[in-house]
């Protein structure tokens, strides 16, 4: 949030910055990479004639936008420095995951949940909120665009690809819902939505028994995360 809200306001150093502590805290953190490169962009477009957007001097103004990446490739650097296996073996032992064609996971649980498929057919109840997550989040990401502004919506649009590209025969869209929390654009777009009174209800009461429901399921060790 710091690093996306820091890009719009023109402060490209500090946002890239914070996008390298992003990355270092999560993997996902690489995608800010996009958006403050998008700002940047737009700054130099406004300022200079297109055919001179590209020149060295304007190409050296990109090199905030790196460091988010520049975070992910120091997190991966210090996981070979201890000798730990690759992510890909860690996600295939751990959660049944490997990366695949982005949307595989969402056939999946869709012939689960509509038509009597085997993969997390004992979770009918979590999977289905996974996959409502999912459907709010390609909805909120598509009126991110419209109301928020490009980089919001990149940076949306970018998580949520990553996001879909694990893909499991046994556990499609398996903790897709806790991904909701890194998707901040959501949370802007419902804020904005929850200026209706009738809407706010609709956003607030759910959410209330959502929270009961999971802190209750947390403290039981339905889950740990």
């Amino acid at each position: 949030l710091g690093s996306v809200w820091s890009a719009r306001n023109g402060r490209y150093w500090q946002a890239g910055f914070l996008g390298l502590f992003a990355s270092l805290t999560r993997l996902t953190g690489w995608v800010l990479v996009i958006p403050i490169a998008f700002e940047i962009y737009q700054s130099i477009k406004t300022k200079k004639s297109s055919s001179s957007i590209f020149n060295l001097q304007s190409l050296l103004k990109f090199f905030p936008a790196l460091l988010p990446g520049f975070g992910f490739l120091l997190f991966m650097a210090y996981r070979w420095r201890l000798g730990l296996p690759a992510l890909p073996v860690i996600y295939e032992q751990y959660w049944y995951q490997v990366t695949s064609f982005p949307g595989r996971d969402v056939a999946t649980a869709v012939v689960t949940l509509f038509f009597n498929g085997i993969p997390r057919n004992n979770e009918i109840i979590s999977l289905s909120f996974d996959f409502f997550s999912l459907i709010l989040l390609i909805m909120t990401t598509i009126y991110a665009f419209r109301r928020l502004g490009m980089s919001y919506g990149l940076y949306s649009a970018l998580l949520l690809l990553f996001m879909l590209l694990p893909t499991s025969e046994v556990k499609p869209l398996y903790s897709f819902s806790r991904y909701v929390l890194a998707f901040f654009p959501t949370f802007m777009v419902l804020a904005i939505a929850g200026q209706k009174p009738l809407l706010h209800r609709l956003i607030l009461y759910p959410s209330l028994i959502l929270y009961l429901f999971f802190s209750g399921q947390f403290f039981i060790w339905g889950w740990v995360a």
